[in-house]
Order: C-alpha cells, then sequence, then structure tokens
C-alpha cells in the first residue's frame, strides 16, 4: 500500500511540474529518459578505467555516477552508455570515468 500510494503520489507530481517549471530549464526528456544500460553497474565501477572529456565519451560505458545539484538526480551512472543527451546536459569541460 505504501508503494502504491509513494507512485500515484509521484505521478501525481510530474504533470504539476511540467505545467509550472520554466521549459526551458525543465525538458519534457528530464523526466522520461530511460539509461542506455550496457553493464551492471557494480561491474562497471569496479572495471579498469580511463579518464575522457564528455565530448569524447559518446558511445562508451560510464563507471562513474554524475549529479546535477539541484536536483540531485544521477544524470549519468555507472554501467550506462554516453548518449547524446548526455552530451547536451552536461557542460563540454566534464571529465568523466569510463570503462576500458
Amino acid at each position: 500500500q505504501d508503494f502504491q500510494f509513494m507512485r500515484e503520489t509521484l505521478a501525481a507530481i510530474v504533470p504539476i511540474l511540467r505545467e509550472k517549471a520554466p521549459k526551458d530549464t525543465l525538458p519534457d526528456s528530464y523526466f522520461c529518459r530511460r539509461p542506455q544500460m550496457r553493464t551492471l553497474p557494480k561491474d562497471a565501477f569496479f572495471s579498469r578505467k580511463e579518464k575522457l572529456p564528455i565530448g569524447q565519451a559518446l558511445g562508451k560505458i560510464s563507471s562513474c555516477c554524475i549529479k546535477k545539484v539541484p536536483p540531485g538526480s544521477p544524470i549519468l551512472i555507472p554501467g550506462e552508455e554516453v548518449t547524446n543527451w548526455h552530451l547536451k546536459v552536461l557542460e563540454s569541460n566534464t571529465m568523466i570515468d569510463i570503462t576500458c
């Protein structure tokens, strides 16, 4: 019951945020994006790593977690493939760890 209540509450919040938030700061894709997971987060986190600028990491598998504050939710997690979405959301000088 608690999980159902939480799910319904969160589902009710998203339309409110979309309506009230400025369109240029809260794109629809922020809430409906699904990470392209290529390996388990644990495997990516403990793998051999290489540090690259985000612009050179397109198509590679992340071994780190990057969050933007606010709101503090992850933008990139270990095991996720770096996509064009990440290139748009993260600053071009952002360095990330990728699996080798």
